[in-house]
């Protein structure tokens, strides 16, 4: 009896060492080691993030998310064969592009719906806007905006609206909204 007690011990600091093992592996995300790596960590997050949330989706039958969830994929599948991408290898940039532009024919879209008068639609736009924007990166309010305005106009001489959106752009362009930013550069120039 005492060997079955030893035994049965042994047995189970085993068990519990291997369940501290995987418990600490299952937290661990498989590309975690990637994280340091500049740009993989989010590229594969916003990927496989849109493909779990479709999971969830599934599982709860939230069609709307779901058809959303399964444009941005789509998008993202889109962008991958026209450059010859690997599936899931779009960098951070890419997805963060491919989202933007989603966003923006969103928000036209629910314009569009609005002045339709056809305000069903208009909000489920506005629902998919919703689930889009959540990896998207907060744009810049309109005080920003026209500080960063000025200071492309003052770096380029002035006049020249074409070469201070190029400079604006290439200093913020994941910050800001070009639609404010253009008003804002026809406003001050």
């Amino acid at each position: 009896t005492h060997t079955n007690k030893m035994r049965i011990y042994g047995t189970l600091i085993a068990v519990v060492g291997y369940l501290a093992c995987s418990t600490a592996f299952i937290q661990r995300p498989a590309h975690s080691l990637q994280r340091a790596q500049s740009g993989i960590a989010l590229r594969m997050s916003i990927q496989s993030e849109v493909v779990e949330q479709m999971k969830d989706a599934m599982k709860a039958k939230d069609s709307l998310r779901l058809n959303a969830l399964r444009g941005i994929k789509a998008a993202f599948t889109n962008v991958e064969k026209e450059t010859g991408a690997e599936p899931n290898s779009l960098t951070e940039d890419q997805c963060l592009t491919v989202l933007r532009k989603m966003a923006k024919m969103r928000q036209e879209s629910i314009e569009m719906f609005e002045k339709g008068g056809a305000t069903d639609r208009a909000e489920a736009e506005a629902a998919e806007l919703q689930i889009l924007e959540q990896w998207l990166p907060k744009l810049a309010n309109e005080e920003t905006t026209r500080k960063w305005v000025l200071e492309a106009i003052e770096a380029t001489g002035g006049g020249n609206m074409g070469k201070a959106m190029g400079a604006l752009m290439a200093k913020h362009k994941a910050e800001l909204d070009g639609k404010l930013a253009q008003k804002l550069m026809k406003e001050l120039i």
